[in-house]
């Protein structure tokens, strides 16, 4: 089971679990079906704003989270936009600062 999950929570709610994963998936395609309609590939703007970096830690900490938990392959376009702010410098050095 996800242990950051249960972190606040020790007894398990399956109900609770099932609730928390649908809304990562509907958050997950919500931003999907944004970034279809972007031509650049970038929430706003046409270029890597405020917005992008905002959203990324939440949504690049779910990816990774619950990659084994839920299947959020169906998203192709969110992944593409995690993997492009995470070849940013600036993204590259704030991650690495994160796992020290």
């Amino acid at each position: 089971m996800c242990k950051r999950f249960t972190k606040f929570h020790s007894e398990q709610v399956q109900s609770a679990k099932d609730r928390y994963y649908a809304e990562i998936k509907r958050v997950t395609s919500v931003l999907n079906g944004h970034l279809k309609t972007q031509e650049q590939g970038w929430l706003v703007g046409g270029k890597c704003s405020y917005a992008d970096l905002a959203m990324f830690q939440w949504q690049n900490m779910m990816m990774g989270m619950m990659k084994d938990l839920v299947d959020l392959s169906e998203y192709t376009e969110v992944t593409a936009w995690i993997e492009r702010l995470r070849e940013r410098t600036s993204v590259k050095e704030v991650l690495a600062d994160m796992s020290h």
